[in-house]
């Protein structure tokens, strides 16, 4: 607070038999007293007697003591017209704390924070030496965003000094303080609060002090605190500490001889803890990490944070396993205007099980060195190929059989971009014996002209590539690539007609090649089609309810002609995934290797229903297939005999939201040859809202997959919360995983308790046997607003529910 400009004494008698006191310009109100005796005469500078009263201030109601969420009067208006600072929105509508009682909130809205004039006001009042104010019974002051409140306050105007007895109350934007009685210094920010009782409506803390300093407008001392964020009279947790600081600049508190306690019951002693004030982070301890599992043991994990600047951080965990030994774990992150990354190393020296030193590095960066040129570094390296297997902590890391790792620059033109790249994979499955190849490097160039240039109507499209593949002991060798492409569209509201030319070119020179073999091989592929699409549209009815339905019949014809393919080296090449997407595709391989001779035509459907006014797609409906007017020669390995079918799979695709609530997905592959599914998976989703989830699906590959998933996140109630999983594999005859979890919620804590056993290898097993699992036992335990202790649940939630985000 600052102290006041002018203090002149106002009362009215005959208004209230309360008194008013403001700091107001002299020359504006004049005060004497009033004739009969008792009271003031207040009136404007010069207005004529007789007017006593007309101007003085209105009687203002009593303020109330702190009552969450109970409405208040309004204060009265500095006397300078400043518009009073908004109360500060109480973290009601935060879920974090829904279970909770309202947040307290201040009697009235609070003076502006830039107010720098005093405002008294009591019941009764006296005068000292034309300086010293005393206020009795429902006294108040108010100045500088805050207001105080007591019983008596004695304001002495020379040193801005306040000492207020008897019910004492401050009122500050973020924090709310009782206390018995007090000293402040309004002028300097400073003073002294005994036996009080404080709530931080904005974090949802509370706690009881005996003394309470405020050593400047930044800094607070509390003497034998305690601090919480439970509801009053729920003190499930809370911190007790001898000494407690508050350095609202820097955004943390510190404690000394501090002690956690759980239902009063010391469960942590540290004679120094520093914690946060607000969402700035800081360097300390984090709660250590608790859990058990088969392949790890006992499993204790002690993180530190560095927070070594705002863009700068780092995480050091010193992780214990019984079975294992003691595995170091660093994480540090940076983040700049222009660049940001992390840099990622484990270590495990003398492995107890695998009886040797386990490691892991990783690095991730990305950069924008110009509006147009961006950089990007993905890099990980492991000890061996067993080290996810052993020390993953999900399935994703145990299913996972390659990771690739890479380096790029790209420079986006206009109409045009180049990339340069080099990348390999680090192996991550034992099984597989041979090694990818490594692009050293890769250079990618495209170009599309700028919308507004298609001279004629014509689209200009122009991919290519150079790459240098390398491996140990196979054939390596460069590749250039060339694939201009030509169309011209014609698009009308009512149909869509593409016709394109384009010419496919691959050049090689090749390295350890067999005798006889070409050194430089070359494939020159042109190739041409013809889309065609129609678009039809009509009202339709369902029930109640009007929508627009669709039908969007498409004709998609391509030719390529047969090349022999035999001498050209397969570095990256493989056969595509037939789905629906793939019915218009021009190429039947990926990769660069190889081009599929074709004369075929695809013919699919698509039908939706839409909401007209939103446009919020209630199904859609896909099925197409291919029909070929000759062989395909053209295969994956020489020596493959020619697919002869004269019509490939039908493939359908299916996206119903039943309500808003259930939407339901599938594809299907059936093969009219065999008259049977091929292919095909289904998923049922229900999410009414985020608290309750349920996912069931299928999936099914003929002769060598077929899995059901089924896993859900469900609210009980508002306190009682479940997870679970259970993903079998019917072609193997075995459990991948199973989940079962149990969160119980109050307004301050949570305890979350899971179970899991995975199949530790995915390769690991027949159909039939059990393979190598892993059964993990994971707790973990959160006040709300400190901290968390145990194994990351949460995430393991994130991870196994589809649809879930804390």
């Amino acid at each position: 607070m600052t102290r006041p400009q002018f203090l002149i004494l106002l009362a009215c008698a005959a208004c209230s038999p309360r008194l008013l006191a403001a700091s107001l310009p002299a020359d504006t109100w004049q005060c004497l007293p009033a004739t009969d005796g008792g009271g003031w005469d207040c009136r404007p500078a010069g207005s004529p007697a007789g007017t006593a009263g007309a101007t003085a201030q209105p009687e203002t109601p009593e303020p109330p003591p702190i009552a969450a969420g109970e409405s208040s009067p309004r204060t009265p208006a500095a006397a300078d017209g400043a518009r009073p600072a908004p109360i500060t929105p109480p973290p009601d509508s935060d879920p974090t704390w829904r279970l909770c009682r309202p947040a307290p909130r201040p009697s009235a809205p609070l003076p502006a924070s830039g107010q720098t004039h005093t405002y008294l006001e009591g019941d009764t009042a006296e005068i000292r030496q034309q300086e010293v104010y005393i206020l009795t019974g429902n006294a108040l002051a108010e100045s500088g965003g805050e207001r105080i409140l007591a019983e008596r306050l004695t304001y002495r105007d020379a040193d801005g000094r306040l000492d207020a007895e008897g019910s004492l109350r401050i009122e500050q934007p973020d924090i709310l303080v009782q206390g018995e009685w007090g000293h402040l210094n309004l002028a300097e920010d400073t003073g002294e609060i005994h036996r009080i009782t404080y709530q931080m409506p904005q974090r949802h803390g509370r706690g009881v002090a005996e003394v309470a300093h405020q050593d400047s407008d930044i800094l607070k001392r509390l003497e034998d605190a305690t601090y919480t964020t439970c509801d009053p009279g729920r003190d499930d947790w809370h911190i007790q500490a001898r000494e407690v600081y508050l350095h609202t600049d820097k955004g943390e508190g510190r404690a000394w001889h501090a002690t956690l306690r759980i239902k009063d019951v010391p469960i942590l002693y540290t004679p120094y803890l520093s914690f946060p004030l607000d969402d700035r982070r800081k360097s300390g301890f984090l709660v250590p990490s608790l859990g058990a599992s088969e392949e790890t043991g006992a499993d204790i994990s002690v993180p530190y944070y560095w927070n070594i600047a705002p863009n700068h951080d780092a995480t050091i965990t010193p992780r214990l396993m019984s079975k294992r030994g003691v595995q170091l774990i660093g994480e540090y992150r940076f983040l700049q205007p222009n660049h940001s990354g992390q840099l990622d190393l484990e270590g495990l020296p003398s492995d107890q099980e695998f009886d040797d030193n386990r490691y892991l590095i990783g690095f991730e960066h990305q950069a924008r060195l110009s509006p147009r040129l961006s950089t990007q570094v993905d890099f990980l390296d492991i000890s061996d190929r067993h080290y996810f297997e052993d020390l993953g902590s999900n399935l994703d890391d145990t299913s996972r059989t390659y990771i690739r790792r890479y380096a790029q620059a790209r420079y986006l033109g206009t109409g045009w971009s180049l990339t340069g790249r080099v990348d390999d994979y680090v192996i991550t499955d034992p099984s597989i014996s041979t090694e990818p190849f490594q692009r050293l490097p890769q250079l990618l160039f495209r170009a599309r002209p700028a919308p507004g240039w298609n001279p004629w109507g014509l689209d200009l499209h122009f991919n290519s590539e150079l790459v240098r593949f390398e491996h140990d002991s196979r054939i390596t060798g460069t590749r250039a690539h060339l694939d201009p492409v030509l169309e011209l569209p014609w698009l009308r509201n009512a149909y869509h007609l593409t016709p394109g030319v384009g010419v496919s070119h691959t050049r090689y020179q090749l390295d350890n090649t067999a005798t006889g073999d070409p050194d430089e091989p070359d494939l020159t592929v042109p190739y041409g089609y013809l889309d065609a699409s129609l678009f039809l549209e009509r009202d339709m009815r369902w029930g109640e309810d009007a929508y627009l339905h669709t039908l969007e019949p498409r004709l998609f014809y391509l030719y390529a002609p047969h090349e022999n393919q035999d001498d050209i080296p397969r570095f990256d090449t493989g056969l595509s995934d037939f789905r629906f997407s793939q019915l218009f595709a021009v190429n039947r391989f990926t990769g660069h290797d190889r081009f599929g001779d074709a004369n075929q035509l695809a013919a699919a459907v698509t039908s939706r229903i839409l909401d007209p006014r939103t446009g919020y797609e209630q199904l859609r409906f896909g099925i197409g297939q291919l029909y070929y007017f000759r062989d395909r020669k053209v295969t994956l390995n020489p020596g493959q005999a020619p697919e002869t079918r004269d019509s490939s799979n039908i493939v359908a695709d299916l996206n119903w939201n039943l309500t808003r609530a259930l939407s339901f997905n599938a594809g299907i592959q059936y093969d009219p040859e065999a008259e049977g599914i091929d292919r095909q998976s289904y998923r049922l989703q229900y999410r009414p809202d985020p608290r309750h989830i349920l996912n069931l699906s299928h999936r099914f590959r003929e002769g060598s997959l077929e899995q059901i998933d089924i896993n859900g996140f469900w609210y009980l109630n508002e306190r009682w919360h479940v997870v679970g999983r259970w993903y079998y594999s019917l072609e193997e005859d075995q459990l991948l995983e199973a989940l079962a979890g149990v969160e119980y919620e109050s307004c301050c804590w949570i305890a979350r308790l899971a179970v899991r056993d995975f199949i530790n290898s995915v390769t690991s097993g027949t159909a039939g046997s059990t393979g190598e699992r892993n059964l993990a036992i994971m707790l973990q335990f959160e006040l709300k607003g400190l901290t968390s202790l145990g194994q990351p649940v949460q995430e393991l939630i994130e991870q196994s529910v589809l649809g879930y985000r804390p």
